[in-house]
């Protein structure tokens, strides 16, 4: 049987996030100053209400479960649990110095107003792909019926 300090040794050199993947400590303090900056928690918890608004207007049946819903996202799904994953997962992606420069870029009139125009822009973007995919939903749906008869019949042989 493995004694528990190997165990834990083995775990640390096959997870995803050793030592050796591990960001600088300046990077994660840099990580930090950009999501203080750019106000990622307001952000964040914009978000995950208006995901739990979206639900509730899809599914209707889910209302009277709104403040159950919110309790778990509140307690497991909160800024606050998952700031430190984020800035370990920026600070993987950039160097302290990219970071400070993000930082810098986001402290500035033009990076407040990115900040600030970014979600509306993502929607309306998102908007522009939809009405791109429902005018040729007809070929999209062409495509599928194509493609289910052709597993149909390699499905047969």
């Amino acid at each position: 049987m493995l004694k528990p300090s190997l165990c834990l040794a083995a775990l640390l050199c096959f997870s995803p996030l050793s030592m050796a993947d591990a960001p600088s400590e300046e990077a994660s303090q840099a990580a930090y100053t950009l999501m203080e900056q750019t106000d990622m928690k307001g952000i964040f918890d914009q978000a995950m209400q208006d995901s739990l608004e979206q639900q509730l207007a899809v599914n209707p049946a889910l209302v009277p479960y709104k403040d159950v819903m919110e309790q778990f996202f509140n307690d497991y799904v909160s800024f606050e649990s998952i700031k430190p994953r984020l800035a370990a997962l920026y600070a993987s992606r950039f160097s302290a110095d990219e970071l400070n420069t993000l930082t810098d870029f986001y402290s500035t009139d033009t990076g407040k107003k990115a900040m600030e125009l970014m979600p509306e822009l993502m929607q309306e973007g998102a908007g522009i792909g939809q009405t791109q995919v429902m005018a040729h939903q007809d070929e999209l749906q062409r495509m599928l019926l194509e493609r289910k008869a052709e597993l149909s019949a390699s499905a047969q042989q």
